[in-house]
């Protein structure tokens, strides 16, 4: 009985020791006009708290075309067109 419960604490020993190869990446396009934006941002922080040994989050500025062609149509020279 007592080599079965080396040999079970052996494999525990094993599976505890797991280490992930390489870490997922997660991309979030976000928008900061939109207020969806910021609930999905709380998730994702939620996630990395809990899982940031197996994934990488990137976060990517996305801003809605429409408030860049607002911002455009406002601007008074051409400086003010540079994005």
């Amino acid at each position: 009985m007592t080599k079965e419960l080396r040999a079970i604490v052996n494999t525990c020993r094993e599976d505890s020791n797991l280490s992930p190869v390489s870490k997922i990446e997660i991309y979030s396009f976000f928008d900061p006009f939109d207020k969806d934006s910021f609930k999905l941002s709380a998730v994702l922080s939620k996630l990395r708290i809990e899982y940031h040994q197996y994934i990488r989050i990137r976060h990517i500025l996305n801003p809605s075309l429409r408030v860049l062609t607002k911002c455009q149509a406002q601007s008074t020279s051409d400086r003010d067109n540079i994005a």
